[in-house]
């Protein structure tokens, strides 16, 4: 819910898509309720002093790359949001490796699984606004705004949908 609020807002901020007042609300109160959720579940696991506070990193960094992909993918792009989401995401993922609470390669499914899911929500937004596409930057432009580490920005929602369900088994 947080990567399509972060899309919907990013539309009605522009005046395109689907971002009306109404969806807006809407979806923000779905992406509050998710991490409300998420955190009520890792309460009532008893896994609050196995994750410490790496389940309030993981909300932080979902709602990062949430706001990451939209402003890089949505019309208009704004690369300086884009950047600063980055940049939070990267440091909730140090955070959380810091942390050692959680293993490598679960640490690991999880940032694609986030990854993954916000592109899938920024590409299938901007679907509704194809007319509207701007030109996609090149592998050197990504790394030169977001670092070498940057994977590379996505554009087809379907195959983002595959990536997240590759790492979420």
């Amino acid at each position: 819910h947080t990567s399509w609020c972060a899309a919907v807002e990013r539309q009605a901020s522009a005046g395109a898509g689907v971002g009306d007042a109404t969806e807006v609300a809407r979806r923000r109160g779905l992406s509050r309720e998710a991490r409300e959720g998420w955190l009520k579940v890792v309460e009532a696991e008893g896994l609050g002093d196995a994750l410490g506070s790496s389940a309030e990193v993981l909300a932080d960094a979902a709602e990062a790359m949430a706001r990451h992909t939209a402003a890089f993918r949505l019309c208009p792009r704004d690369v300086g949001a884009a950047k600063e989401a980055w940049t939070v995401f990267e440091a909730a993922l140090a955070r959380l490796e810091e942390a050692q609470e959680l293993k490598t390669s679960l640490l690991d499914d999880l940032k694609w699984m986030l990854w993954n899911g916000a592109w899938h929500a920024a590409n299938k937004a901007a679907e509704e606004d194809e007319d509207e596409e701007e030109e996609k930057l090149d592998e050197e432009a990504e790394a030169a705004l977001f670092g070498e580490g940057y994977p590379g920005s996505q554009d087809d929602a379907l195959m983002d949908l595959v990536r997240f369900l590759r790492h979420s088994l």
